[in-house]
């Protein structure tokens, strides 16, 4: 018995110190947790025409080779990654700029709880990707200036407000918001940027991700990484959409190719037929 206590006595002297640690440990971690921005992804399905027959699996799309599918499901997630189809998707999305709250410790975007709307528009193109730091003094007035303090402009909420030769804010409190969430505080310290069309792609590249369900099934899912759960949806749909677009249109333009051909080699068949019909067979001519 005395030797059982003799060896448990050193981990009953340090167990006040092990359960302290432990408790720290959570706590810190509990902390670090709340102040880390989560990233979420909204995954999209889209299923690909059919490879044997065409886009609406009809017999006319399937005898005509021309107007059947024959890409592979490894390309069509390079289309579907590439620049063109991306900046076609973000013409009708607001991601080119993004409003901030900065805190104590972390920022963080602000999609719908933005006590303002904001309209930055860039002269200089130099100032694209460059921040701009709004202090909201109280619910009228503000202070615009860039992030190395080297210039800064006051202005009031709903009047257009020049940031010297490089650009131009304007600011318009968002009352219904305001009115219904009384508690939401105008007042503190913004961060704005607006990014141009090249940085844009880039930065949605870095969090977009295609895949195949399966190598021998004929659907992809899109998956786009955001810290904003709304903006993760709003991307994947617009790209499935923006995607289903262009290829409609580009099968439109090569039907339009096909049929102008074919109208071309009838009304000719039509015309050889009709000029050999009113030949004079030379046996009738008359000598």
């Amino acid at each position: 018995m005395n030797e059982q206590l003799r060896i448990l006595r050193p981990y009953l002297r340090g167990l006040p110190l092990i359960l302290l640690a432990m408790i720290a440990g959570f706590l810190f971690a509990k902390k670090y947790l709340s102040y880390t921005q989560p990233m979420f992804a909204r995954p999209t399905k889209l299923k690909l025409a059919d490879l044997n027959q065409g886009a609406t699996g009809n017999n006319l799309c399937k005898d005509l080779d021309v107007l059947a599918s024959t890409n592979k499901i490894a390309t069509e997630i390079e289309v579907l990654k590439s620049q063109v189809l991306i900046e076609k998707t973000l013409i009708d999305l607001d991601f080119a700029e993004e409003l901030s709250r900065i805190g104590r410790v972390m920022t963080k975007e602000l999609v719908h709880d933005k006590p303002f709307f904001h309209h930055l528009l860039i002269h200089d193109d130099s100032y694209y990707n460059k921040d701009w730091i709004i202090k909201v003094q109280d619910t009228l007035n503000y202070t615009v200036s860039t992030a190395d303090m080297t210039s800064e402009f006051s202005g009031v909420f709903g009047d257009t407000l020049p940031l010297g030769n490089s650009a131009t804010l304007l600011l318009q409190k968002n009352t219904d918001l305001m009115a219904a969430k009384s508690h939401l505080e105008i007042t503190g310290k913004y961060k704005l940027v607006k990014y141009s069309t090249t940085r844009l792609i880039e930065k949605v590249v870095t969090n977009l991700d295609v895949i195949s369900v399966d190598k021998d099934v004929a659907i992809l899912s899109i998956i786009y990484k955001s810290s904003i759960p709304e903006k993760a949806a709003k991307f994947t749909n617009a790209l499935a959409q923006t995607y289903i677009n262009d290829y409609i249109e580009e099968k439109f333009k090569t039907a339009d190719v096909t049929a102008g051909f074919l109208d071309q080699r009838i009304a000719k068949a039509v015309y050889d037929t009709h000029l050999r019909a009113h030949e004079t067979p030379e046996h009738l001519v008359c000598r």
